[in-house]
């Protein structure tokens, strides 16, 4: 009978079983107690896993996962770069068992590799939202992740999400009452879940660019991309799935280029979770708005479903992100994205703009139906454009226009309660530039050549 010591690594939640895929020790014995390890085949290192139909000892599953990650994480890098080069990338953390296990395969592929090292120049970035999420053990996964990030030799900037209005310290309280409104305001758990990550990734592009780097990594887990596709396709976003469930998502916005990258497609929780257990080792409880009743909102539905599925066939995730895979999202305009969420507009939208003739009174037509501007002079007294914020002294400024909108947001700022309600600023300036290269083009697209002519 196999040692409890060796059975603890590996025993997951019920949520994170995967199937057959994975057997632990104890099944490892009562199939055959002379197996030995699948690689080393040496008789004297304990079994810990069957992965795949074979029985790996601690050392050489270890290593099994790390050269896995390799080949995806080496497509986080730019292919035109010397390959000794060093690229400074972004390294996303949540605090979780994922994007953890990810930050200590990064270091182990870069600075701590041996023969064929990848060579990165990391930047640690956590986004906290304990302002909106109150059962969040902040102080726990700070000091988790400074020591962690100490460890690895890589910096670690924490930046709250209530800096989606402003940076400006002496305004932080009416900050934070901001973004808590601007989350409390839409009707639905599952469009509060969805601005929340609008407004992480949108910080996480605004620090990428002031880190001059191009590529942000994520710690997303296949089960999540899974989910994903089932979420996005019941949200009207079909359209960007296949770009946001790939390993690399490009997007460019206002001249400047930035990646999203998700290494950690490949791997499914119970890899992640006896990696993390036999390297890491106990991580600080991570609370999620995730890890709720199924039908809270349509995202815990689909992370539900997903896991529904995988117990009945272990290959559910891959089946749907190979199908995801063969999914192609057309080539379009880069000047046309949403104000938003910055997926790219559908055909249909883009000639929409283009066919709008006035800017100024499509701004005024829409503000009239989306009052998103602050309506008494209080509400703009702490806040001003200095500061990076929503507000400004120019009411034609914070006018949205739901013809930058994608289909999916368009719907999201319609369960919006609040007529009052303020954006963070990104999102008007995002609006009126779009209309305005439209109506630029549209000016001089008569004295423009065409692709055709000689």
């Amino acid at each position: 009978m196999a040692n409890t010591s060796e059975l603890a690594v590996c025993g997951v939640n019920d949520h994170e079983d995967e199937g057959n895929e994975f057997m632990t020790v104890n099944k490892v014995a009562k199939k055959d107690r002379h197996k030995i390890c699948y690689k080393c085949r040496d008789i004297n290192q304990k079994l810990i896993i069957l992965f795949r139909n074979e029985a790996y000892c601690k050392t050489c599953y270890i290593d099994l996962i790390r050269k896995k990650f390799k080949p995806n994480l080496a497509k986080c890098r730019d292919a035109s770069r010397p390959s000794r080069e060093s690229e400074n990338v972004v390294i996303a953390l949540s605090g979780g068992t994922s994007s953890n296990v990810m930050l200590e395969l990064i270091y182990q592929n870069t600075t701590n590799a041996q023969k064929s090292k990848l060579f990165f120049k990391g930047n640690c970035v956590y986004i906290d939202e304990s302002s909106i999420y109150p059962n969040l053990k902040k102080d726990d996964i700070e000091v988790y992740l400074k020591k962690q990030c100490n460890l690895y030799g890589y910096p670690l900037t924490i930046i709250p999400l209530e800096n989606i209005f402003g940076d400006n310290p002496e305004n932080r309280e009416h900050r934070v009452k901001m973004l808590k409104e601007s989350v409390e305001s839409f009707s639905s758990q599952t469009s509060r879940e969805d601005i929340s990550i609008f407004y992480r990734e949108q910080l996480l592009r605004k620090c990428a660019l002031e880190l001059k780097a191009k590529r942000v990594i994520f710690g997303t887990s296949s089960v999540s991309l899974a989910t994903k596709v089932f979420s996005l396709a019941s949200k009207g976003r079909g359209f960007t799935l296949p770009n946001e469930v790939s390993i690399s998502n490009q997007t460019e916005v206002g001249g400047d280029s930035i990646i999203f990258n998700q290494p950690m497609k490949e791997f499914i929780l119970k890899e992640i979770y006896i990696y993390s257990r036999n390297v890491i080792g106990d991580l600080p409880t991570q609370f999620s708005s995730w890890n709720a009743p199924a039908k809270q909102s349509l995202n815990t539905l689909c992370e539900d479903f997903v896991h529904t599925l995988q117990d009945i066939s272990s290959q559910t995730v891959y089946t749907l992100l190979r199908s995801a895979d063969k999914l192609v999202t057309p080539t379009l305009d880069n000047n046309f994205y949403c104000s938003l969420c910055y997926c790219h507009l559908s055909t249909h939208d883009i000639n929409h703009i283009n066919s709008i003739k006035n800017v100024k009174s499509t701004n005024s037509n829409n503000n009239n139906n989306n009052n998103n501007c602050c309506s008494d002079n209080s509400s703009c007294s702490t806040t001003s454009t200095t500061n990076n914020s929503c507000c400004s002294t120019n009411n034609n400024n914070n006018q949205l226009s739901n013809d930058t909108l994608c289909y999916s947001c368009r719907i999201l700022v319609k369960e919006n309660r609040n007529p009052n309600l303020v954006l963070p600023k990104y999102i008007y300036e995002n609006s009126k530039s779009i209309l305005t290269t439209a109506q630029l083009k549209n000016e001089i697209k008569d004295f423009l050549l065409d692709d055709n002519d000689d």
